[in-house]
């Protein structure tokens, strides 16, 4: 989690997921991590308030 200056002179929120999934294929794996950000309860209640950016390992 960092805490990042937004242009406007504020602050916000944002999140750095690594996702080792074994065994599976990366392009699934990204597919997989995605579509499970839409249904878990924390990625929907901070949608739009905490930038999530994805790597895939």
């Amino acid at each position: 989690m960092d805490l990042n200056q937004r242009d406007d002179g504020g602050f916000a929120l944002s999140v750095k997921l690594a996702v080792d999934l074994k065994g599976v294929d990366k392009d699934k794996a990204r597919e997989l991590v995605e579509e499970a950000l839409q249904i878990y309860l924390y990625s929907i209640g901070t949608r739009g308030n905490v930038g999530v950016e994805l790597k895939v390992v």
